[in-house]
């Protein structure tokens, strides 16, 4: 449910049109190809995961830090700028992103059409 509310909270959608990405954990092997189909259904938007030497993002852009925490099942996702926590689901993090728990990186993209 964070990457949801993070998705939204980036698009200015609403929750409820965001897809559940559990759904598509299950779905295939690549699941991030089936929530990407989804999402551009739902939103016109789609995911584009940031190499680890791209975490932060230089150019100030918004984007979701997938955080991962020692014995966090399921982690953890925040929308930052830069390396600050913009925005929270859960308000667990605010003020300085903590680095060396990112374990991965997103930006929500517009699906350019023909």
């Amino acid at each position: 449910m964070p990457a949801k509310a993070c998705i939204a909270s980036l698009r200015g959608a609403d929750v409820a049109r965001v897809p559940n990405p559990e759904i598509s954990y299950a779905a295939r092997d690549d699941w991030h190809s089936h929530y990407d189909e989804r999402l551009t259904e739902a939103i016109g938007h789609r995911l584009e995961f940031l190499p680890a030497h791209a975490r932060p993002p230089r150019n100030h852009t918004f984007w979701i830090a997938g955080i991962h925490e020692p014995g966090d099942r399921d982690g953890h996702a925040v929308v930052a700028q830069g390396a600050f926590v913009l925005h929270d689901p859960a308000n667990i993090y605010r003020g300085s992103l903590p680095l060396n728990l990112v374990t991965a990186g997103m930006i929500v993209q517009p699906t350019w059409r023909a």
